[in-house]
């Protein structure tokens, strides 16, 4: 018997792993479920929002009533996320932090673009492929 609906999608949260971590952000960061981000070192446990050319560490899932402590889920060998992205994204590419820094509309995270030079990951499903469809696609981390 054949697959006839989309296998691609976010398995990105692993449990198993324990991706998932306490972190800080950056003075001046002020954070949305959805974005993604990079390590900063210019506090303990930081990160910051990702900008142009940078490779995304992890994405945050969860905020404390303060902003004081974010949740955020790194991107671990295997895990595969669902992410808008802007201009031409192939299966085979790797991606990067899109220029613009906004976020989806119907997915509510950052947009990423191809970068097969300096990016992450390799885009495994694209557009119709991917649950959202249409500007969208799923990263897995090797």
């Amino acid at each position: 018997m054949a697959f006839t609906s989309t296998v691609a999608g976010d398995r990105y949260l692993l449990p198993e792993v324990g991706n998932v971590h306490p972190k800080r952000p950056k003075s001046g960061y002020t954070a949305s479920v959805g974005d993604l981000v990079i390590l900063d070192t210019s506090i303990a446990e930081g990160v910051d929002l990702v900008t142009t050319n940078e490779n995304p560490y992890g994405i945050v899932e969860t905020i404390s009533p303060n902003a004081g402590i974010l949740g955020v889920a790194e991107f671990v060998a295997g895990a595969e996320i669902e992410l808008p992205y802007t201009g031409t994204v192939n299966k085979g590419d790797k991606v990067e932090f899109a220029a613009g820094g906004v976020h989806g509309t119907t997915l509510d995270r950052t947009q990423v673009q191809a970068d097969n030079t300096n990016g992450v990951g390799v885009v495994v499903a694209v557009d119709a492929e991917t649950p959202h469809g249409t500007g969208h696609c799923v990263v897995r981390f090797p």
